[in-house]
């Protein structure tokens, strides 16, 4: 008997808090374009799980449900025609999703109870629909061209955008979920890139200007008052904040191959650092900051010459996560 209770009191110790299980590593899906397949995989490149082969068309980028349960995908013909999907997150048959034509680059709303399109037909505008309905809410003036870059408030109910005008300048505005629109940033400037802050009370901006000393990043409190400027300089594509609201993230052109480059902001120090070294590519259209900040992810030059998915924890430890096989693009991460 009481070898039992020494057994006993073993496994509890196993399962003490002195002996705690391992932390589940942030999961991101991203595309191997050069095979047109959708892949699931941990943080540090173990558990790769194709969740979409699309052998038929090439593969949109993808963009994971709020909940984290599904992703949003999109598969474009030879002939231009372009089918939505969603496949769930853990793997399983693909399901198309009815969705307005002639639609590129979702966004969903916070709470995952509309999606925001924009379309490059006529002069590109955004508009809104539910998940699965084919209506589409035009929501910018039909005489307005405008980018794709688009991000939404935190609470849902407002999207930050750039309009586009003649001559080359971009003005920023917020869309508000009623049709309503503010500006956020008009001038003869070129700004872009709007990232809200995690609580929404303020948009950090890129800004480009014929002086240097005019440009860079900054911030703006969404009724367009208080602007300030956080670093001069030119930088280039989004800007998103750290969950934390404590850093921002962005790129800048300048890398160790003259590409653009993936930097940190701490807001309060204003100190810039490369987030990655070497560093040689992001793309915009994606959150680097994973669900709770820890790691970052970016694509970069890999040995076949392709690119590569690359994350990085805040320790500094740099691990690819896809093969030098494919060429990979598109990451996101899956929220948690």
């Amino acid at each position: 008997m009481r070898r039992v209770l020494w057994l006993f009191a073993v496994a509890l110790a196993a399962c003490s808090d002195d002996d705690p299980e391992p932390d589940p590593r942030p999961t991101l899906v991203y595309l191997e374009a050069s095979e047109a397949r959708l892949v699931r995989v941990n943080s540090n490149g173990s558990g790769r799980q194709l969740l979409y082969d699309g052998t038929d068309a090439a593969t949109l980028a993808p963009a994971p449900t709020p909940d984290g349960t599904s992703i949003l995908f999109g598969t474009e013909a030879d002939d231009g025609a372009i089918t939505w999907r969603m496949v769930p997150a853990g793997g399983g048959p693909a399901t198309t999703l009815a969705a307005p034509p002639d639609v590129l680059q979702p966004r969903w709303s916070p709470d995952g109870n509309f999606i925001a399109w924009f379309s490059s037909t006529g002069a590109g505008f955004i508009g809104m629909s539910s998940p699965g309905s084919t209506t589409f809410s035009t929501r910018t003036p039909s005489e307005w061209t405008v980018n794709n870059r688009m991000n939404w408030a935190p609470n849902g109910t407002s999207l930050a955008f750039e309009r586009r005008l003649p001559g080359g300048d971009i003005d920023l505005y917020i869309l508000l979920a009623g049709g309503d629109m503010l500006p956020l940033s008009v001038g003869e400037h070129i700004d872009y890139g709007p990232g809200w802050s995690p609580d929404g009370s303020l948009v950090a901006f890129l800004r480009n200007d014929l002086s240097d000393a005019n440009s860079g990043i900054y911030t703006v409190k969404p009724d367009g008052t208080d602007l300030q400027q956080v670093v001069v300089g030119r930088f280039y594509s989004e800007v998103y904040w750290s969950p934390d609201g404590t850093r921002l993230v962005t790129s800048r052109f300048g890398g160790p191959n003259l590409d653009f480059q993936l930097v940190t902001v701490d807001v309060a120090t204003r100190v810039v650092t490369p987030a990655f070294a070497p560093s040689t590519r992001w793309e915009y259209h994606a959150n680097p900051w994973s669900p709770g900040g820890e790691f970052l992810l970016e694509t970069d030059a890999n040995a076949s010459g392709g690119y590569a998915v690359i994350t990085k924890d805040g320790l500094g430890g740099r691990q690819q996560v896809s093969p030098d096989s494919v060429e990979a693009t598109s990451p996101a991460w899956i929220p948690e």
